[in-house]
Protein backbone atom coordinates (compact mmCIF):
# COMPACT_ATOMS: atom_id res chain seq x y z
CA UNK A 1 0.00 0.00 0.00
CA UNK A 2 1.30 3.50 -0.84
CA UNK A 3 2.65 5.17 2.43
CA UNK A 4 0.58 8.30 1.67
CA UNK A 5 -2.43 6.41 2.43
CA UNK A 6 -1.00 5.32 5.78
CA UNK A 7 -2.52 6.97 8.99
CA UNK A 8 -0.48 7.83 11.57
CA UNK A 9 -2.95 7.85 14.10
CA UNK A 10 -4.72 4.13 13.51
CA UNK A 11 -1.99 1.21 12.95
CA UNK A 12 -2.66 -0.32 9.40
CA UNK A 13 -5.81 1.83 8.86
CA UNK A 14 -5.72 3.79 5.60
CA UNK A 15 -5.81 7.59 5.45
CA UNK A 16 -9.15 7.74 3.42
CA UNK A 17 -11.06 6.17 6.06
CA UNK A 18 -10.20 8.49 8.22
CA UNK A 19 -10.52 11.67 6.14
CA UNK A 20 -13.56 10.71 4.81
CA UNK A 21 -15.28 14.12 4.87
CA UNK A 22 -12.55 16.14 3.48
CA UNK A 23 -12.31 13.60 0.72
CA UNK A 24 -16.36 14.06 0.17
CA UNK A 25 -15.82 17.62 0.31
CA UNK A 26 -13.06 17.72 -2.61
CA UNK A 27 -15.45 15.35 -4.73
CA UNK A 28 -18.31 17.92 -4.01
CA UNK A 29 -15.75 21.07 -5.24
CA UNK A 30 -15.75 19.15 -8.14
CA UNK A 31 -19.06 18.57 -8.61
CA UNK A 32 -20.04 22.25 -8.00
CA UNK A 33 -17.22 23.18 -10.39
CA UNK A 34 -18.73 21.18 -13.07
CA UNK A 35 -22.19 22.32 -12.74
CA UNK A 36 -21.27 25.61 -12.57
CA UNK A 37 -19.24 25.57 -15.62
CA UNK A 38 -21.91 23.77 -17.57
CA UNK A 39 -24.43 26.78 -17.05
CA UNK A 40 -23.89 29.39 -19.32
CA UNK A 41 -25.62 32.71 -18.21
CA UNK A 42 -25.32 34.12 -14.70
CA UNK A 43 -29.68 33.73 -14.65
CA UNK A 44 -29.15 29.62 -14.83
CA UNK A 45 -26.26 29.77 -12.03
CA UNK A 46 -28.71 31.28 -9.80
CA UNK A 47 -31.20 29.26 -10.13
CA UNK A 48 -28.76 26.17 -10.05
CA UNK A 49 -27.70 26.97 -7.00
CA UNK A 50 -30.94 28.43 -5.48
CA UNK A 51 -32.18 24.45 -5.69
CA UNK A 52 -28.71 23.31 -4.99
CA UNK A 53 -29.06 25.53 -1.42
CA UNK A 54 -32.61 23.79 -1.25
CA UNK A 55 -31.12 20.75 -1.62
CA UNK A 56 -28.80 21.08 1.44
CA UNK A 57 -31.46 22.80 3.34
CA UNK A 58 -32.77 19.34 3.47
CA UNK A 59 -30.11 17.55 4.15
CA UNK A 60 -28.93 19.77 6.96
CA UNK A 61 -32.48 19.83 8.68
CA UNK A 62 -32.19 15.92 8.17
CA UNK A 63 -28.57 15.93 9.73
CA UNK A 64 -28.86 18.23 12.62
CA UNK A 65 -28.33 16.85 15.46
CA UNK A 66 -25.58 14.85 14.32
CA UNK A 67 -22.58 15.04 11.47
CA UNK A 68 -23.00 19.18 11.70
CA UNK A 69 -19.35 19.15 10.95
CA UNK A 70 -19.18 17.12 8.20
CA UNK A 71 -21.97 18.47 6.33
CA UNK A 72 -20.80 21.61 6.91
CA UNK A 73 -17.39 20.85 5.00
CA UNK A 74 -19.46 19.23 1.86
CA UNK A 75 -21.38 21.90 1.39
CA UNK A 76 -18.86 24.34 1.74
CA UNK A 77 -17.02 22.73 -0.39
CA UNK A 78 -19.48 22.41 -3.51
CA UNK A 79 -19.88 25.99 -2.94
CA UNK A 80 -16.64 27.22 -3.23
CA UNK A 81 -16.25 24.77 -6.48
CA UNK A 82 -19.13 26.43 -8.06
CA UNK A 83 -17.45 29.87 -7.04
CA UNK A 84 -14.62 28.77 -8.69
CA UNK A 85 -16.74 27.60 -11.89
CA UNK A 86 -19.08 30.57 -12.03
CA UNK A 87 -18.11 32.53 -15.13
CA UNK A 88 -20.69 34.39 -15.26
CA UNK A 89 -22.98 36.32 -12.66
CA UNK A 90 -21.95 37.90 -8.88
CA UNK A 91 -20.41 36.14 -6.65
CA UNK A 92 -22.24 37.79 -3.52
CA UNK A 93 -25.42 37.17 -5.88
CA UNK A 94 -24.59 33.44 -5.86
CA UNK A 95 -23.57 33.10 -2.30
CA UNK A 96 -27.32 35.13 -1.08
CA UNK A 97 -28.89 32.57 -3.46
CA UNK A 98 -27.28 29.23 -1.89
CA UNK A 99 -28.29 30.52 1.54
CA UNK A 100 -31.64 31.50 0.57
CA UNK A 101 -32.55 28.50 -0.93
CA UNK A 102 -31.05 26.82 1.78
CA UNK A 103 -32.59 28.89 4.62
CA UNK A 104 -35.87 28.74 2.76
CA UNK A 105 -35.91 24.88 2.58
CA UNK A 106 -34.58 24.37 6.43
CA UNK A 107 -37.40 26.86 7.61
CA UNK A 108 -39.37 24.89 5.37
CA UNK A 109 -39.00 21.69 6.75
CA UNK A 110 -39.25 23.12 10.39
CA UNK A 111 -42.40 24.62 10.11
CA UNK A 112 -43.96 21.12 7.92
CA UNK A 113 -41.82 18.41 9.74
CA UNK A 114 -45.13 16.00 9.00
CA UNK A 115 -43.76 16.51 5.12
CA UNK A 116 -39.68 15.68 5.99
CA UNK A 117 -38.46 12.21 6.93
Amino acid sequence: MIKLFKSKKAAGEPFIFLAWPEVLAFCFLIIGFMLAAIAKSAVISYIIIFFCGMIAGRIWFIYKKEMKVTIALMLAGFLIGFLIGNFYGSTLATIMSFLFGLVLSYNFHHKYKFLSL
